[in-house]
């Protein structure tokens, strides 16, 4: 795209969908809201693709090499300093020919290139009217690494904006900490009745194990019931065709438990603290239910959030904080779910034992950086280097967080360490870990058909074993399907 294109010589925006020309699909797993693509091959050869049928992105995320020397890194890492330079400028200049006129792009590197990283950046945007670009400091490594002199914590994220682009102020959690005069955000969460963790059993809780109903048409929690014993809950039917009974019913068919009792439940609903999610239609009963924890609670008899209104369909309660809880943070952003150890690299493992991936990035760090950048809930995002997939997660989290139906394209070579890029290795990185970890991601559990240990944290949104929604696709080229 150059200064002068316009809506009106835009190519049309094709559907996620659209058959990619020479791509075959391999693989399709998952169902629910957003469609992720996982393409195995050079990223420039595939945004040739992309530009050709007509595809348009609202984010892309481009993570490439850092370029250290170190031969023990999957990806290569051994580039001329020039090399490297030219091959991130097409890359750039081909990322922007599929960027929707008010999108935007965000490089992540470390100090050891950043200036090349910049360079780089700086002569792509001097020909561009009115592009811009921020340099985020982020924390990954509060530990730090060893190096000569200080202990490198930290790494980089230029934010690539066009003249009508830039970051959307976005609900944080308050575990973003506080800046010196207030708190960075006010986020109201609302949270899944259904317990995950330590003691999630009917068993452990035989008081937490009772009917909650909710009205077909609209969703509306209307009634919660008594408790009964888990041995005999299936005797109980929905008391009319217009209500489905909802049980706390893990995805993989266990009986677990409510957070809270059928009393305080009871409580919760009369001040609507007690809502549904979205509601699946067709099957009413595995509608989650959501409520305002006791610390929110807490804030509201303190006056702290005021509740403004309720909704219309569903009564439930519209809370707001006094602050604006939508914010942009500073361009330093030290926050404990950026860990890439324990939220990168930890989480990895649960999803895929024994991967050997290097430096995976937190997917909290990754969902927060989607919430300044995508914050549509159909909007579309291109992974240039996607290495694991964190990104495709992220997104899959984020969407099952608002409710969006975003969609992604992950882009990867099946680099195979010391082999090079070896297409249907099973152990490179696109087979072996990428497309291993969107499966159990979307189904809970890991190749092994073992339940994926561990909750989704920041706030606490329930067990990944419950899996996430999204469809995924898994594409080769043509020649390589075999």
């Amino acid at each position: 795209m150059t200064p002068s294109t316009t809506l009106a010589n835009r190519p049309s925006i094709a559907p996620l969908n659209t058959p990619l020309p020479g791509y075959q699909s391999i693989e399709t797993f998952g169902s629910g809201a957003g469609h992720h693509r996982a393409i195995c091959d050079d990223n420039l050869n595939v945004l040739t693709e992309l530009h050709k049928t007509g595809e348009v992105f609202d984010f892309i995320f481009i993570d490439p090499p850092y370029n250290t020397g170190r031969s023990r890194d999957a990806y290569q890492n051994r580039f001329d300093s020039q090399q490297w330079q030219a091959d991130l400028l097409e890359r750039l200049r081909a990322s922007q020919r599929v960027l929707s006129l008010s999108g935007a792009m965000a490089l992540t590197i470390d100090s050891r290139s950043l200036s090349d990283a910049l360079a780089v950046v700086e002569q792509f945007i001097t020909r561009r009217s009115g592009w811009w670009y921020q340099l985020i400091t982020m924390t990954t490594n509060p530990s730090g690494s060893a190096m000569k002199g200080f202990r490198r914590s930290h790494e980089f994220i230029i934010c690539i904006h066009p003249a009508s682009g830039g970051p959307q102020p976005t609900k944080l959690g308050d575990h973003w900490g506080h800046t010196s005069d207030k708190k960075v955000a006010g986020t109201v969460q609302w949270n899944r009745l259904l317990k995950s963790g330590i003691g999630h059993t009917a068993q452990s809780s035989p008081g937490c194990f009772y009917p909650i109903y909710i009205d077909r048409a609209t969703g509306t929690v209307v009634g919660i019931g008594e408790p009964v014993s888990p041995e005999s809950y299936e005797k109980f039917n929905d008391p009319d065709r217009g209500i489905a009974t909802c049980w706390p019913i893990r995805k993989d068919g266990t009986l677990g438990r409510w957070r809270v009792a059928a009393g305080t439940a009871r409580e919760l609903l009369e001040r609507g603290f007690v809502t549904t999610g979205r509601l699946v239609r067709g099957d009413e009963h595995k509608t989650a239910i959501k409520y305002l924890t006791s610390g929110i609670v807490d804030k509201i008899d303190r006056g702290e959030f005021q509740v403004t209104d309720y909704d219309e369909t569903t009564g439930a309660a519209i809370v707001e904080s006094d602050q604006d809880p939508s914010v942009l943070p500073t361009t330093v952003w030290t926050v404990p779910s950026h860990n890439y150890s324990v939220y990168g690299s930890w989480l990895l493992r649960k999803l895929v034992p024994q991967c050997a991936f290097s430096h995976p990035k937190s997917i909290y760090a990754m969902e927060d950086l989607l919430r300044f950048y995508a914050a549509n809930p159909d909007a579309r995002i291109l992974d240039l280097y996607a290495g694991s997939g964190t990104i495709a997660h992220a997104t899959m989290l984020l969407n099952s967080t608002d409710g969006g139906s975003r969609d992604t394209t992950s882009i990867t070579l099946n680099e195979v360490a010391k082999q090079g890029h070896v297409p249907g290795n099973k152990s490179g990185v696109f087979h072996g870990v990428l497309v291993p970890r969107l499966a159990a991601a979307s189904s809970g559990t890991t190749k092994a058909k073992k339940p994926v240990a561990g909750d989704y944290e920041f706030p606490l949104r329930g067990a990944m074993a419950d899996g996430l929604a999204g469809s995924v696709e898994v594409l080769v080229p043509v020649d390589s399907a075999s």
